[in-house]
């Protein structure tokens, strides 16, 4: 495994590479129920050297895939960093609360916003979490981890209370990251936990727009419980309904030979901004994996800035 993951990171923001106005940290956790078409997102941006921190707590299903007619979509971007907090131990001027119970292993987020959300999950870390390789990140300071989570708990939505019991993932970052640069190309980040035993996860990308292959230079392959780097690999777009990715596939060979393929289609659509410049089409992901195994899992396709999804979109019509 590539630049293991030490537990106190867990509690700690890392200290900036630079006086950068966009060194930023992030965390975002995911969680859905296929069964009534619903799919969320719990995600916070902090930027110790301007002192502010972004949040943002979303809900869709089938309905739209724009966050002003969501289920549920309230974004806070430049809320004063209390003191004290670290970014997965923290309680927002939004209501969003993120409890560390045990360091990379078990964590509960609740939030309420009277009469239109309410939500309580636990969130238990499968697998110590997946550090990225140096292909992306090369300094001491610089980092990205994704890890396999297991979600549980309920959500209040409109007076409506729903079960969650589902597996996804969790990722964090610590970098620079700019909002005034073009990224050239859309950037993949795909996966699938599928329980604790099966599962991957790649990013992937490309310097075409219109790329339908992408070659994957990050990510892991779970398989019978152990976990990889991927050692090679392409995320390949195989169909798009008006630009937006409807069925994606991946080919990976990991650290230890394994081969590995999945492919699935999207039933649940949604335009996530993590920060004004970054478009990520959400896509609720039906995976078939090459072991029989069938799960749910997401497709992210990330435009930066979103005016580059625009000429994509306009082009692929």
């Amino acid at each position: 495994m590539t630049a293991p993951f030490d537990a106190t990171d867990d509690g700690r923001f890392h200290r900036p590479a630079s006086d950068d106005w966009y060194w930023t940290e992030t965390g975002w956790w995911a969680f859905w129920v296929p069964e009534r078409g619903l799919a969320g997102s719990l995600y916070t941006l902090f930027r110790p050297n301007q002192g502010i921190v972004s949040s943002g707590v979303h809900l869709w299903d089938a309905s739209s895939d724009v966050p002003w007619e969501s289920r549920y979509s309230r974004t806070a971007w430049h809320l004063p960093m209390p003191d004290g907090l670290d970014p997965t131990n923290y309680e927002l001027a939004t209501g969003l609360r993120c409890e560390r119970l045990e360091p990379w292993r078990r964590y509960r987020f609740t939030y309420l916003d009277q009469g239109r959300l309410a939500l309580d999950l636990h969130i238990e870390g499968l697998h110590p979490p997946h550090s990225v390789n140096k292909l992306w990140f090369d300094g001491a300071e610089r980092g990205h981890i994704d890890q396999p989570t297991h979600v549980t708990g309920t959500l209040d939505v409109w007076g409506e209370r729903i079960e969650v019991d589902c597996f996804a993932i969790r990722d964090r970052s610590w970098h620079e990251r700019t909002e005034l640069s073009l990224q050239g190309g859309p950037t993949g980040y795909t996966y699938c936990t599928a329980s604790a035993t099966d599962g991957f996860h790649v990013i992937a990308r490309d310097d075409r727009e219109d790329a339908a292959e992408q070659e994957v230079f990050a990510g892991y392959v779970l398989r019978d419980g152990v976990m990889a780097d991927v050692a090679r690999g392409r995320r390949l777009v195989l169909a798009r309904n008006e630009g937006r990715v409807a069925r994606v596939r991946v080919e990976l060979v990991d650290a230890l030979g394994r081969r590995f393929e999945a492919e699935g289609d999207n039933h649940l659509g949604y335009a996530f901004f993590g920060s004004a410049s970054v478009l990520a089409w959400y896509g609720l992901i039906d995976w078939h994996l090459d072991n029989g195994v069938r799960a749910w899992g997401e497709d992210q396709d990330c435009w930066a800035p979103p005016t580059e999804w625009r000429a994509f979109a306009q082009g692929s019509d």
